[in-house]
């Protein structure tokens, strides 16, 4: 976040995306402390590390499989469960 507040204050009119590039930072961020989250409950049931990170992948891959469809459907333009609550 250093490098784009750098330019911002380095360009006369200011950087556009700047609010763009802080969400992103967060969404990584998000995303890595819920990987985490989930890698340290799967180890608490596991004494082996190894079968804890397998089961750990296993955990991740599950939850991309799951959430695929609704990608595809938002691809196409189809309506998700969250657009119909919404």
């Amino acid at each position: 976040m250093v490098y784009p507040a750098i330019l911002n204050s380095l360009v006369s009119p200011g950087i556009e995306f700047l609010k763009t590039a802080a969400a992103c930072y967060l969404g990584v961020t998000l995303f890595i402390a819920g990987t985490s989250a989930i890698g340290v409950a799967i180890s608490s049931f596991f004494n082996n590390q190894l079968a804890a990170l397998f089961a750990s992948i296993g955990v991740l891959i599950f939850f991309y499989i799951v959430s695929a469809p609704a990608q595809v459907m938002q691809t196409f333009g189809m309506q998700t469960g969250s657009d119909i609550v919404t």
